[in-house]
């Protein structure tokens, strides 16, 4: 129970920033839903803080190059810049999960 717990909520520490409190310590947090993750996604319009949001998933090169050539509504590398392309991040539909839309 507890391992299927803790793999079911690792989006939710990512996002939501949920501390992890161990049984020993008796804390009960309030569970974070999948509901209250995406409105917090969704209050943030400008791309960066959506990365920051879970910017653990990146490796350091390909999150600094993303900051580095990002507008507040594109993300993009050097040679996305080259190429013309980028990336956004829409809203997260209820019933779905975030995507990406690559544009070129």
């Amino acid at each position: 129970r507890r391992h299927h717990r803790c793999l079911g909520t690792d989006a939710a520490r990512e996002v939501g920033k949920v501390e992890w409190t161990d049984a020993t310590k008796k804390t009960v947090l309030p569970p974070v839903t999948v509901d209250q993750i995406r409105a917090k996604y969704n209050a943030t319009k400008d791309v960066l803080t959506r990365v920051g949001l879970f910017q653990g998933y990146l490796n350091e090169g390909t999150l600094e190059d993303l900051k580095k050539y990002a507008t507040t509504t594109q993300l993009k590398t050097e040679a996305m810049s080259a190429l013309g392309s980028y990336i956004l991040l829409p809203d997260w539909e209820s019933g779905s999960y975030p995507k990406v839309k690559l544009e070129y």
